[in-house]
């Protein structure tokens, strides 16, 4: 299985377009379009964009995040960016 994303109504819809142009079969919804808000539902794990962070590098990360892990490699974790 690969690894789902649900976008909390405050992250950059750049990095999500971004990700989208990469990756064909990206499993991503935004809160906002399931009818969620971020506090509503607890999540698996979570993984933290900063804001300042450069988009270019955020989507490289995630797009490493996807093609190199499994779907419940990120439960019960908070993780940060950037990986490096």
């Amino acid at each position: 299985m690969t690894v789902r994303f649900l976008a909390d109504e405050n992250f950059n819809r750049k990095i999500v377009v971004g990700l989208q142009r990469r990756i064909d079969d990206l499993d991503l919804v935004r809160v906002q379009e399931v009818g969620l808000r971020a506090a509503e539902q607890p999540m698996a794990g979570v993984i933290v964009v900063p804001t300042l962070m450069a988009l270019a590098t955020a989507i490289e990360d995630l797009e490493l995040v996807v093609g190199a892990s499994l779907d419940d490699e990120w439960d019960n974790q908070v993780s940060y960016l950037p990986l490096r």
